[in-house]
C-alpha cells in the first residue's frame, strides 16, 4: 500500500515541469507536494519540516555542484530520505554515487515510471541506477 501522505518537495526552473511533475504525482494520488525554484529553498524547505521529506524530485537541469552538496548534506541530517533527478542533462555515471538517489528520469516521463522509482522507494531501500529502468 503506497503512502499516500509523503512529503514531496519538487524542484525546477522550468515552470512546465514542475507542473508535469506535480500533475503525475497527482495521478498516483500523492497530493502533499510543494514546489521550489532552487535547491538551497528546497532544503531550506525540508529542515522545516517535523519528520523531514521523504522525496524530492529535482531538475539536474538547475543543479549546481554546490547544490549537490546541499542536498547531501541535508540527506545527512535526515531532512530528505530519498531523491530522484530528472531532466535533459543527466549524467548518470556522476549521480549514481549519491546517496539516497533512488533513481532518474528523463526531462519527459510517463506516470509509469515515476510509479515504478516510487514504488521501489516504498518497498525496496536500495538505490535504484537509472538504466534499471531501461532509461
Amino acid at each position: 500500500m503506497a503512502n499516500m501522505e509523503m512529503r514531496v518537495l519538487v524542484v525546477s526552473g522550468f515552470h512546465l515541469r514542475s507542473r508535469l511533475i506535480e500533475s503525475s504525482l497527482n495521478k498516483l494520488g500523492y497530493f502533499r507536494i510543494a514546489p521550489s525554484s532552487s535547491i538551497g529553498e528546497a532544503v531550506d524547505l525540508a529542515g522545516c519540516v517535523a519528520g523531514g521529506v521523504e522525496l524530492l524530485i529535482a531538475d539536474v537541469d538547475v543543479c549546481s555542484a554546490s547544490d549537490m552538496h546541499l542536498l547531501n548534506r541535508s540527506w545527512c541530517r535526515g531532512e530528505i530520505s530519498n531523491v530522484i533527478f530528472c531532466g535533459n542533462s543527466l549524467a548518470a555515471s556522476e549521480l549514481e554515487d549519491f546517496p539516497g538517489l533512488l533513481g532518474c528520469m528523463p526531462a519527459l516521463f510517463g506516470v509509469e515510471m515515476l510509479r515504478v522509482l516510487i514504488d521501489r522507494m516504498e518497498s525496496c531501500p536500495q538505490l535504484l541506477c537509472w538504466r534499471e529502468l531501461g532509461g
